[in-house]
C-alpha cells in the first residue's frame, strides 16, 4: 500500500528474480527469472500465474505508462510485447553493450534505452525505429536509468 507504506502481499519464489515490473494499475506483475518470465495477477492474498512468456533471461523489464506494452532488456537488445496478448510485437536492436535501463515517454510515444557503455538511444514506440536526433553518447559516464520528458524531448 503506497499511501500507508506497508506491504499488502508477500510472495516467496524458489528461483532468483532478475527483474520485475508492476503494471500501472497494480493488478499485474511481471517477474523475470533466469530460465523463464512470468506474469502474475496480484490477488488479495497471493499471486496468481496468468502467463508464461518465452523471454529469458531478461535483466530489466518495464511496463509502458499506459500499461499496454512490456519492454524486456535481454543483453544488448530490447523485446517489446503486447501486455494483453503477451505476444512479441517488436524489437529494439542497436546497442553494442548490455541495455541497463528502459523508459517510456509520458504518452508512450517514445522509448529511451541506455546501456552500460553510456549510449542513449531513442525509439519510436509505434514503428520501433531509432530517432538519431535525440540520441546521446557519454562514454565517460555510467547511466543507471533512462528517462524521457515529453515536454523537453
Amino acid at each position: 500500500d503506497y499511501e500507508s507504506n506497508t506491504s499488502v502481499i508477500v510472495a516467496r519464489m524458489e528461483d532468483e528474480i532478475l527483474a520485475g515490473a508492476l503494471h500501472p494499475t497494480g493488478l499485474f506483475i511481471v517477474l523475470c527469472f533466469r530460465y523463464f518470465t512470468r506474469v502474475y495477477a496480484v490477488m488479495p492474498k497471493a499471486l496468481h500465474l496468468v502467463e508464461d512468456i518465452n523471454i529469458k533471461p531478461a535483466h530489466e523489464v518495464r511496463f509502458s505508462n499506459g500499461g499496454g506494452r512490456i519492454a524486456f532488456a535481454v543483453n544488448n537488445r530490447v523485446i517489446i510485447c503486447d501486455a494483453h496478448t503477451f505476444r512479441i510485437v517488436g524489437g529494439l536492436i542497436g546497442h553494442a553493450s548490455n541495455v541497463k535501463s528502459i523508459a517510456f515517454s509520458g504518452r508512450d510515444e517514445t522509448i529511451t534505452t541506455c546501456d552500460v557503455a553510456g549510449i542513449i538511444l531513442c525509439w519510436d514506440a509505434a514503428t520501433f525505429e531509432r530517432h538519431p536526433s535525440q540520441e546521446s553518447s557519454q562514454k565517460n559516464l555510467m547511466f543507471q536509468q533512462a528517462f524521457l520528458d515529453d515536454e523537453t524531448g
